[in-house]
């Protein structure tokens, strides 16, 4: 892999996020990103964390159309 910019990886989530349909993990991935660094998060850790955004996000929509 080669090194990318913050604003390129940024828009590289973006993009996959609209592409995959995972719009919590587009609005929180910045957030929980900084949130990461200052509790010293692994890689995994992050990645836990924004698809459990993710999946608790996905479940109050569902709750809410019901």
């Amino acid at each position: 892999m080669s090194p990318v910019t913050e604003a390129a990886a940024e828009a590289a989530i973006g993009a996959a996020c609209r592409e995959l349909h995972l719009p919590t993990v587009r609005s929180e991935a910045g957030p929980l990103a900084d949130a990461a660094l200052r509790e010293r998060l692994s890689h995994r850790g992050y990645l836990a964390e924004v698809l459990s955004a993710e999946v608790d996000q996905r479940g109050e929509r569902r709750r809410i159309r019901r």
